[in-house]
C-alpha cells in the first residue's frame, strides 16, 4: 500500500527554548575564547580557535532562532506483501520460505520509511534518526511480529563512505542485496540496464541515495528498531532519508501497528560546537497500521 506523504512543522516550545538558552549560555561561559580546541564532527576531528564571546553569542542566537522557527518534515510509510512478488518475478518460492509461509503460517511484508527535511538555506541535518516500535494483536509471544531484515543494516555500513546514487533489491531468500563492485555500490544508471543484475531480485533493484555518514542500526529480530545517520558532510541536493525492513507477520494477526518517531538535529558548519553534548533533536511522531492481506 502506498500512502500520501504527511508534512508537519516541528519546533521547540517556550519551555524547551528557555532550557536550550541556558545550556548555550553555560557552554559560552566555559568556552575560554582564543584557546585552541579539538572538536569532532561525525568521525572528522579538527582543531579550531575558540571564537570571542560575541561571535559565539551570534551563532547561539541563530541556533535559538532555528529551533523557534522549526523545520518541516515530510514522512511516508509504504507496505507491500512480498509472497505475491515471486509470481510477478516468475521465480519459484525457495523451500525455506514455503515452509514459513505454508506450514508455519507466516506472511512477509516490505515496509519502507521515507522522510524528507525542508531546511532553510545553509542548514543541513547533522543527525537524522528513526525509531520504530512494533505491536500486534497476536496472543502467543513466540509468534509476535518482528523484522527479519533491516536496510541499511550493520553489514551495509561500508556503503556509506561517500555520497553515491546506487541501488538495492530483495532476492529470492527475502534478503536485501546491494549490487556492488569492490565493496562499493554500483551506480544505479548501470544497474538498471544490466539484465543479469536485475535477474537476481524478486523486487527491485530500486534506486537508493547512499550518503556519507556514520550509521547506527539496531533491532533485527526485535519489535523495537533504531536507525541513526550521523552525517559526515553537508548534503547536496535533497535532504531525504530512506530506511526499510522486512516484517515477518503471523497469519492470525488482525492488526500490526507501527509507532514511529523521527528526530533531526539541524546544523550549520559555522556552528562549531565546543561542548561534547549534541544539540537536541527536533522530533515528530506518527502511528500507522500495516495493511495486512485479508484472510
Amino acid at each position: 500500500m502506498t500512502n500520501n506523504p504527511i508534512v508537519k512543522k516541528v519546533s521547540f516550545d517556550k519551555t524547551q527554548i528557555r532550557s536550550l538558552e541556558r545550556k548555550l549560555e553555560f557552554d559560552r561561559d566555559a568556552s575560554q575564547p582564543g584557546k585552541i580546541r579539538t572538536v569532532k564532527r561525525g568521525t572528522i576531528t579538527e582543531q579550531i580557535q575558540v571564537p570571542e564571546l560575541n561571535i559565539q553569542k551570534q551563532f547561539d542566537d541563530e541556533i535559538i532562532k532555528t529551533y523557534e522557527d522549526g523545520i518541516r518534515i515530510s514522512s511516508q510509510i509504504d507496505s507491500t506483501p512480498l509472497i505475491p512478488m515471486y509470481k510477478n518475478a516468475e521465480q519459484k518460492i525457495p523451500p525455506k520460505i514455503i515452509t514459513q509461509h505454508e506450514t508455519m503460517k507466516y506472511d512477509f511484508y516490505l515496509i519502507e520509511f521515507f522522510f524528507g527535511l525542508m531546511l532553510k538555506k545553509g542548514l543541513f541535518p547533522k543527525t537524522a534518526q528513526l525509531n520504530v516500535k512494533l505491536s500486534d494483536d497476536v496472543v502467543k509471544d513466540n509468534r509476535k511480529t518482528f523484522p527479519t531484515q533491516l536496510f541499511p543494516g550493520r553489514k551495509d555500513k561500508k556503503y556509506f563512505e561517500a555520497n553515491v546514487s546506487g541501488s538495492f533489491g530483495i532476492n529470492a531468500d527475502l534478503e536485501f542485496s546491494v549490487p556492488e563492485v569492490i565493496g562499493q555500490p554500483i551506480p544505479f544508471a548501470d544497474v538498471k540496464v544490466d539484465g543479469n543484475l536485475k535477474s537476481n531480485f524478486i523486487l527491485g533493484p530500486f534506486q537508493y541515495e547512499y550518503k556519507k555518514a556514520s550509521i547506527e542500526v539496531s533491532g533485527l529480530n526485535d519489535p523495537e528498531i533504531f536507525w541513526k545517520y550521523n552525517m559526515e558532510s553537508e548534503l547536496h541536493g535533497t535532504n531525504d532519508f530512506k530506511s526499510i525492513m522486512i516484517l515477518k507477520v503471523a497469519q492470525e494477526a488482525k492488526s500490526v501497528q507501527m509507532k514511529v518517531k523521527l528526530g533531526v538535529i539541524p546544523y550549520k558548519k559555522e556552528w562549531h560546537r565546543l561542548s561534547h553534548e549534541e544539540l537536541p533533536l527536533l522530533t515528530d511522531e506518527i502511528t500507522q497500521e500495516v495493511e495486512l492481506i485479508p484472510r
